[in-house]
């Protein structure tokens, strides 16, 4: 019972480590997601319709990085992160949804849980977005930034 019970806590803390380490690409999975769908319903074959998928997908996440990188405007920047942190906050809505259901047969208490995991996840994936293309904070006591010079 006791072994048990410690692998499914190992589970569930390597199902919210991929959660948060993966929350930044989830719009553009969706966007591969969908076109591959889309391409698959309108007659390609399934070979077509995971390479434009799979090209839509970087597409999505080449143009964030060129927006982020091109805008010098850090609320325009901010905004670009947003809607690639909005698809996140949903998915850490339904995911802590989902797992809460575990523990808790309540919906309200679900619900609250699921508000609050996916304002933490998309809180994670905004400032994420930032530090991960060099528009993080301004370095501290006078070192120069190595990424992107402002």
């Amino acid at each position: 019972m006791f072994i048990g019970s410690l692998v499914s806590l190992l589970g569930l803390g390597i199902l919210l480590w991929l959660l948060f380490t993966l929350a930044i690409h989830a719009l553009p999975f969706f966007v591969g997601l969908t076109v591959g769908m889309y391409a698959n319903e309108s007659g390609a074959g399934l070979a077509e319709a995971l390479g434009a998928g799979f090209f839509a997908g970087i597409g999505a996440l080449v143009l964030g990085q060129l927006l982020i990188a091109i805008l010098r405007n850090p609320w325009l920047q901010a905004g670009v992160a947003l809607v690639y942190a909005l698809p996140a906050a949903l998915s850490g809505y339904y995911a802590v949804h989902g797992l809460s259901g575990i523990g808790f047969d309540a919906e309200f208490f679900r619900v609250v849980l699921g508000g609050l995991g996916g304002l933490i996840i998309g809180g994670t994936a905004w400032v994420r977005m930032g530090n991960l293309f060099g528009t993080g904070p301004d370095p501290i006591d006078g070192e120069e930034a190595t990424i992107l010079p402002r």
